[in-house]
């Protein structure tokens, strides 16, 4: 079974990793995540 070529959502979370610094990129990520997923939220109650 092959894997569809859409998605529902993407969006870049770090341009730039530097996966030298895992804790730094990790808490990076998790901003990001936290944000896009408010965004989605608001979204989601206006609906």
């Amino acid at each position: 079974m092959t894997m569809p070529r859409y998605s529902v959502l993407e969006t870049i979370l770090v341009d730039n990793p530097d996966f030298d610094s895992l804790e730094k990129l990790t808490e990076q990520i998790e901003q990001k995540a936290f944000l896009e997923m408010e965004i989605i939220i608001e979204y989601l109650k206006r609906l």
